[in-house]
């Protein structure tokens, strides 16, 4: 059985479907990636998982049990996580404010045990723990946003396009921290526009289409498929 269950679930926007049918898996400490062009539906995907958007019909289930009622923070606390696409860190609040804010949950001992764990895996962090988010690199504000997301340890971790607007040297960076996790255990949910970072990432993927799953299998070899590439993913994967 599934870690994560995505049921053909639909979304709409003032009548307009945005999500149709949408069905997906995700097993226990697997890495799996969902493709697709601008506007595809990708970010509503996550955040329909997440329960910040309303299903029109379908259902999400998470080790088996049905949370598309549940409301973000109930999520949140029964495993689900989101690295929101651009960041999203707060700019005038330190590193570590930033973090701490992923664990709000945590009573206060187990948000520091948590904080140490991130330091260890980030120690780029700790060292400017007390710097302002606001002052960092785009890169170094996706290692906050990473590990504000892991903060609520997660059982599944969702990535909305960690790879937006960062130089090939901060996707190098984001690519060891996300195998690290993925080898670490934790499950990932990648939407990706990235097709290499996601070839090097996740075995399975599933390609999105105007809010309908075009295709599903190997991310190796849907990537070099010709007309999926050309056609959805801004050509095939090399290197």
């Amino acid at each position: 059985m599934a870690l994560l269950e995505v049921e053909n679930i639909s979304v709409t926007f003032g009548g307009v479907p945005a999500l149709r049918n949408v069905s997906l898996a995700v097993a226990e400490h697997e890495a799996v990636a969902v493709l697709g062009a601008n506007g595809a539906g990708k970010t509503t995907l996550l955040r329909a998982v997440m329960g910040r958007v309303p299903l029109a019909s379908g259902r999400i289930i998470l080790d088996g049990t049905a949370i598309e009622a549940l409301r973000t923070r109930l999520r949140v606390a029964s495993g689900l996580s989101l690295c929101p696409e651009g960041r999203q860190v707060f700019p005038s609040m330190s590193v570590q404010d930033n973090l701490l804010l992923g664990a709000y949950l945590a009573p206060g001992a187990e948000a520091a045990r948590r904080l140490d764990a991130i330091y260890e895996k980030l120690p780029v962090l700790r060292a400017r723990r007390r710097e302002l988010a606001g002052s960092f690199s785009g890169g170094e504000q996706q290692l906050v946003a990473v590990g504000r997301a892991l903060m609520a340890r997660p059982r599944v971790l969702l990535m909305d396009e960690p790879s937006s607007g960062l130089s090939p040297v901060a996707i190098t960076t984001i690519r060891t921290i996300l195998r690290d996790v993925a080898d670490s255990g934790t499950a990932i949910l990648l939407v990706e526009q990235n097709v290499q970072l996601a070839v090097t990432l996740t075995e399975r993927c599933y390609v999105l289409n105007r809010g309908v799953v075009d295709a599903a299998g190997s991310t190796a070899e849907l990537t070099q498929d010709p007309v999926l590439a050309d056609t959805y993913l801004g050509g095939r994967a090399t290197g």
